[in-house]
């Protein structure tokens, strides 16, 4: 029986395809096809540059049939710009139906296609989209027909499948002011779906539905949240509604990064939530029953608690509960952890894959104690940092074999990433170079580095970069020679490539010539060592005297 029928026989005023350049300038020619008389014809425009490239320009445009004026400031809400291939509708009729166990949606009419390969651009074609909300099996059936041939079907049960959002032509029943005066007629009919499907409901599971509705938002189309939400209430009866902001986030495809702050909804997506486990989902007895059935999980009251409040952070549910090997307990503590706000700042996946590593490492014993440590300590980021770091670790073998108590994990963490990254290496300071530049003076020694710690703690100690150096020194690139007094105090840090000074620092990288004893020292043993420094600009060279020729007798 149908329950309401409306017709509208305008969506827009105009239909513009494709920009296409021309050779003479920024001159653009579009086509456009006229909603009033069904006209189609051509526009050349001057192109004007903005933020978005080099578009047409703004002018007034009338149809060369019907005189329909146009201008695109005040109208292009009402406007359809179409990319080739795309669709828009030219009418269209809506219609709700109700039969026993279910109420059907029908969207029919015309639309129109921008094909750039066609000699006219534009062709008109039949469309026909139903919604079957159906109570028996609990299924919102979409379809979409071209022409009288079906072309698309799926469940809109599935809220993480985004495609109804860019199939269907409800999408251009947004907030423009040409569909805006059928606002009042679409709230009859999501008012009327909501309250027949509701009823229905209620009879069928014997226990009261709580509200479907669900805003539309500002923006946006005026059926496509609400009717997502309306079939996902039919699978999913006795959770809450999504809100606005939910189904935002939906449908930008934000990446799941389940347990952060402002993603704390979801960690499933529309390949999980697949036809058959939807099927499992309804035949259970409620919803968090058959999410426990779907994810393997055990029906306990802490679990259902958790499930209840996140109910689509299934897959971290899970995760936990195979980390806590079964102990609900232990489940229960590592949740509690992971409730702490600091946690925005991570993605919680690769922290409970690193719990999971430690867990089948050093068993559920350590997972316990580690929990307590991160429950009782006062700094919690600190506890947060020593899991993440783990997975910062490459070689996780001595970690494993060492296990250090949880309270001296950070630190043990902290010293094997330093270890890691910053490679020991030993220097050859016994090759023929290197012990030609190794000399001592009467109270100031030339010598180089043994090896890469003593190289990056001389760049500690001297506030300079030589510590970067190790590659350099340890392949035979660079040669790096301290001077330091007879106390043993540095006093210079010098570096010489292929017989050539390249340059000479004293603290905090100033250049040796600021203090011109040091200065002195170094041409003294550049000198002796055969070192060119003529082209050093960190030393100071002194001008060589000419002694006058003595005349010839």
């Amino acid at each position: 029986m149908r329950i309401y029928d409306l017709y509208m026989p305008k969506l827009f005023y105009l239909y513009e395809g494709g920009l296409k350049s021309l050779n003479n300038g920024n001159k653009f020619t579009n086509m456009y096809h006229c909603s009033s008389c069904g006209h189609s014809f051509k526009s050349l425009w001057d192109g004007v540059g903005n933020y978005y490239g080099v578009r047409p320009n703004d002018q007034i445009i009338y149809c060369p049939k019907c005189g329909s004026r146009f201008t695109e400031v005040t109208q292009k809400n009402d406007f359809s710009f179409m990319a080739d291939g795309e669709y828009s509708p030219l009418s269209m009729r809506i219609c709700l139906e109700e039969y026993k166990d279910s109420l059907r949606l029908t969207l029919s009419g015309k639309e129109i296609v921008c094909d750039e390969d066609s000699d006219y651009m534009f062709h008109h074609r039949l469309y026909k989209e139903t919604i079957s909300f159906n109570v028996a099996q609990r299924t919102a059936i979409y379809k979409r027909y071209i022409n009288h041939k079906l072309i698309i079907n799926y469940n809109l049960c599935n809220i993480f499948d985004t495609s109804f959002g860019r199939d269907t032509n409800l999408k251009f029943l947004n907030h423009r002011h040409i569909t805006s005066i059928y606002a009042g007629d679409f709230k009859k009919i999501l008012k009327l779906l909501r309250e027949r499907l509701s009823k229905k409901l209620e009879s069928k599971l014997k226990f009261k539905i709580k509200s479907m509705y669900v805003c539309h938002g500002n923006k946006g189309s005026y059926f496509i949240k609400p009717i997502l939400n309306i079939a996902y209430r039919l699978a999913f009866t006795d959770l809450n509604n999504l809100s606005v902001i939910d189904y935002n986030y939906i449908y930008r495809k934000y990446p799941f990064y389940y347990g952060s702050a402002d993603r704390n909804f979801y960690d499933l997506d529309d390949a999980y939530l697949s036809d058959e486990r939807l099927k499992i989902i309804s035949k259970a007895k409620d919803t968090i029953s058959g999410l426990l059935e779907i994810a393997n999980l055990p029906n306990k009251p802490v679990i259902r608690r958790l499930v209840k409040d996140k109910p689509f952070l299934l897959l971290r549910h899970k995760q936990i509960y195979t980390i806590a090997q079964g102990n609900i307990d232990t489940f229960n503590n590592i949740n509690n952890c992971l409730e702490f706000d600091f946690l925005w700042r991570r993605d919680i996946r690769t922290l409970l894959n690193q719990l999971a590593l430690i867990s089948d490492n050093w068993g559920i014993e350590y997972i316990n104690a580690l929990m307590r440590w991160w429950h009782n300590s006062q700094d919690k980021i600190s506890c947060e940092d020593a899991i993440y770091m783990i997975f910062k670790l490459k070689d996780k073998a001595t970690l494993w074999q060492e296990k250090p108590a949880p309270a001296n994990l950070h630190d043990y963490l902290v010293t094997a990433i330093y270890k890691q990254e910053h490679p020991f290496r030993a220097f050859n300071i016994n090759d023929p170079i290197c012990r030609r530049l190794a000399m001592q003076f009467d109270s100031i020694k030339f010598y180089l580095p043994e090896n890469s710690d003593v190289l990056r703690n001389v760049g500690k100690t001297f506030r300079n970069c030589v510590g970067n150096y190790v590659d350099a020194v340890y392949t035979g690139k660079s040669n790096i020679v301290l001077m330091s007094d007879d106390n043993g105090k540095l006093k210079a840090c010098i570096e010489v490539q292929n017989n050539k000074l390249i340059q000479a620092k004293l603290f905090a990288n100033k250049p040796a010539h600021n203090n011109r004893q040091i200065n002195d020292e170094i041409i003294k043993w550049a000198d002796k060592a055969n070192i060119n420094y003529d082209n050093c600009s960190d030393i100071f060279k002194p001008e060589k005297q000419i002694l006058p020729q003595r005349e010839a007798v």
